[in-house]
């Protein structure tokens, strides 16, 4: 029976049209990937016109899964990948058209190609990383496929280490037991999902990672997306390791999610910018700087450390914001469990709410010589203090608005400001 495939199907499953051997006494028109019929019973590739068959071919069958076209829909195919890229050239593009296992120790060094998965998967079995780019920083683009590592690779190795340019397209790296991407010195890494037991994705300090989603299935407090360059729009979740975005260079629309063992979320001595964290137990944590960020703990401290420049920190039951060497702008809020700001130094320009209904519901508390002016500060107990301090403390705090307290400043707290307002509306602090 003759069925009707497209020429460039037939191709891709190894069948290549070799020459015409029969013309039935008619001119040979150009062949289409429309025209041409398989007989799955004769073997027999042929074309037709309105019906009337006009050319017989000859086919030659080239196997192997993985293939590299010509760009007119012929491929030369080759068992392994190792092959394929070793034939390919930099600009050709390689597909695979099956499921493969590879349960040798392989290592395959990508080139600057264009690899299509067409949705297949590459499951790897061996004890050695099977992605390395060895330094020669390719650029690469690689669409609609799934790498799956099941064995072990080393102590910290990674599935896929490169210093080149990685563009992804529904590109997706699973490992059981290592590290997922490695985005070296100098590399750039777009659009890849990654779930890993190590870290899913590490970016050098020189190396940016753009679009990327990461899973971390480890418990150890190394394991979580690592990065020490740039990362943009990049987003991990985890519900084992201790942290789960771990940032020691700029961050900038990324976002941290942790549950259940995944206690303290985003992890940041570098700068995060416009991100946003989930934290059960601490939502940010971290001495470094804090651009309109949004951070949420559910039973913890929203932001613990560093330098917060604006953003809005929850913290249901907890701390909103505690310890923060620099606080300018932004929104804290406590819901139950605590004060809303605690043991932070110099406070400016913030709105500051405690929700919970609590004689210990502080506004903010100081157990350090510290500044506060230009602060909104509102408590739901009236026997809370929005200025509170359990000892003896000089607070410098100026032209700020207290709500709901009795006793808005603590006994406890001494003004260490000693200058009055000038003509001009001018305090020196």
């Amino acid at each position: 029976m003759a069925i009707t495939t497209p020429k460039v199907t037939l191709a891709k499953a190894g069948i290549k049209i070799d020459k015409q051997i029969t013309d039935f006494g008619t001119d040979f028109p150009l062949l289409s990937d429309l025209d041409v019929a398989h007989d799955t019973t004769t073997g027999e590739i042929f074309q037709k016109v309105n019906d009337v068959k006009i050319g017989l071919f000859t086919a030659v069958t080239s196997t192997g899964v993985f293939g590299i076209s010509n760009g007119v829909g012929e491929y030369e195919h080759y068992d392994t990948l190792t092959l394929a890229m070793a034939a390919a050239s930099p600009g050709d593009s390689i597909e695979q058209f099956a499921n493969v296992t590879e349960a040798g120790d392989v290592q395959v060094q990508f080139k600057s190609v264009n690899f299509n998965g067409n949705g297949h998967t590459y499951t790897y079995t061996g004890s050695i990383p099977p992605f390395d780019d060895l330094n020669t920083a390719p650029a690469v683009n690689i669409s609609d496929w799934s790498i799956i590592v099941t064995s072990g690779i080393g102590s910290n190795n990674f599935v896929m280490s490169s210093r080149g340019i990685t563009r992804g397209s529904n590109f997706y790296i699973e490992s059981t037991l290592n590290g997922g991407y490695e985005c070296d010195s100098g590399g750039r890494v777009s659009g890849i999902q990654v779930k890993s037991f190590d870290d899913p994705i590490s970016v050098a300090a020189t190396s940016v990672s753009l679009n990327c989603y990461t899973e971390c299935t480890g418990t150890a407090t190394t394991s979580f997306y690592r990065n020490g360059g740039l990362s943009i729009n990049c987003h991990a979740v985890s519900s084992t390791s201790t942290y789960v975005f771990t940032n020691f260079g700029t961050a900038i629309n990324c976002s941290a999610k942790g549950s259940s063992g995944a206690s303290q979320s985003f992890n940041n001595t570098g700068t995060a910018e416009n991100c946003y964290s989930y934290g059960l137990y601490r939502a940010f944590t971290g001495n470094g700087t804090y651009n309109n960020c949004i951070g949420y703990a559910p039973s913890g401290n929203a932001v613990v450390y560093g330098a917060v420049n604006g953003g809005s920190f929850t913290a249901v039951s907890g701390i909103a914001g505690d310890l923060c060497d620099k606080i300018r702008g932004g929104v804290f809020i406590t819901d139950s469990g605590g004060r809303t700001l605690d043991r932070c130094m110099d406070v400016r320009d913030a709105t500051i709410i405690n929700n919970w209904n609590n004689a210990t519901g502080h506004g903010v508390s100081f157990d350090v010589n510290s500044t506060i002016v230009n602060c909104s500060i509102q408590v739901a107990n009236a026997s809370a203090n929005c200025l509170f301090a359990s000892s003896a403390k000089t607070v410098k705090y100026a032209n700020n608005t207290f709500e709901g307290s009795t006793t808005a400043v603590h006994g406890n707290i001494t003004q260490d400001s000693s200058n009055v307002t000038d003509a001009y509306g001018n305090t020196l602090i």
